[in-house]
């Protein structure tokens, strides 16, 4: 008998959230539009030949002079395998937790900058350390180096003396695809499981198809799917086989339990319920949280928004739960 999917819905939106979104609608949304036509208009030969890596760096480095971690975070650059982390410390954790985390970005933009602030409220939530990769990203590298970066660190965590029992994977976005990838190719390579994964918002469906047609294709405040589409075909070029490694493709049957988070209102709505029914019909415990009316990613907004900050609750209640432990925090020294 398959195991049952959980479907649990969120807060109503605020006025706040129900602003966000009508404002994100009205200036992201129109140049990511114009950002994904050029795109798929150029076609990957030509994004290939585009300085988008370098133009990605300096926005992250300016992104990550106006997010600043959260108050008293210790942030710590590390190397992992063949590229940089960051080592983020809560103030307070219990020192047995990992999180393993993935930045979002649809495998093409972002770094720790955009992200560092939102990992940092993660791990306080999951009361753990976490370890961002800064994996490398298309259209210069391979969905493949991507989870070879994953797993260099998973091994990372195993060789700081983490138990895989108490290391959650985690990501948004298509750092969301990575995390629910990466559990295949650590299980391909012999690696014990982790305890658990957490997906915010994931990019799982390469080329599209469950997209298709989904009305939120036009509600969606920031992504267009036509941007979805553009990525998925750099992916897909840069090594096709790249394609079977996509979490809607390998087998799942003996993944650990999930959390997926989303919004009623965004594009990737349809990739969040298709991951959640390929998991349930393997038998793999899931819980599907569907928050109405929000911005994609709406987590990392938890300064502004009381529904992100619910949303990282519910994050820190599963972690506990998959993590069945009760282990003593303690404060770290600012």
């Amino acid at each position: 008998m398959d195991t049952d999917l959980t479907i649990e819905y969120g807060d109503r939106p605020t006025l706040r959230a129900r602003a966000v979104r009508r404002l994100a609608r009205a200036t992201v949304r129109p140049t990511l539009d114009v950002a994904a036509a050029l795109g798929l208009r150029a076609g990957p030969d030509v994004m290939a030949r585009l300085p988008i890596q370098a133009v990605n760096r300096v926005a992250d480095r300016l992104a990550g002079a106006v997010l600043r971690p959260p108050r008293g975070t210790r942030v710590t650059p590390v190397h992992v395998g063949a590229v940089r982390g960051e080592w983020i410390e809560p103030p307070l954790h219990a020192p047995e937790r990992a999180v393993l985390y993935f930045h979002g970005g649809g495998l093409m933009f972002c770094g720790p900058g955009t992200h560092r602030r939102m990992i940092g409220r993660v791990a306080a939530a999951a009361r753990a350390n976490a370890l961002h990769v800064d994996y490398r990203m298309a259209p210069r590298h391979t969905l493949s180096d991507a989870l070879t970066d994953a797993v260099d660190g998973y091994r990372n965590l195993l060789s700081r003396g983490y138990s895989p029992d108490r290391i959650v994977l985690a990501g948004d976005s298509g750092g969301g695809l990575l995390a629910l990838a990466a559990v295949r190719a650590l299980l391909d390579e012999g690696l014990p499981c982790p305890a658990a994964v957490l997906a915010m918002a994931p990019q799982v469906d390469v080329h599209g198809e469950v997209r298709a047609g989904h009305p939120n294709t036009r509600r969606d405040a920031i992504i267009p799917a036509a941007g979805m589409t553009a990525i998925g075909a750099i992916i897909a070029h840069n090594n096709p086989a790249d394609v079977a490694r996509a979490p809607l493709a390998v087998p799942v049957q003996d993944y650990p339990p999930v959390l997926i988070q989303a919004s009623s209102a965004e594009v990737l709505l349809a990739d969040a319920h298709a991951m959640a029914d390929r998991l349930r019909a393997a038998n793999v415990p899931c819980t599907l949280q569907v928050w109405e009316g929000q911005v994609h990613v709406f987590q990392a907004v938890a300064d502004l928004l009381p529904e992100a900050r619910s949303a990282l609750a519910r994050i820190g209640e599963f972690i506990d739960s998959a993590l069945a432990d009760t282990g003593r925090a303690h404060q770290t020294s600012a």
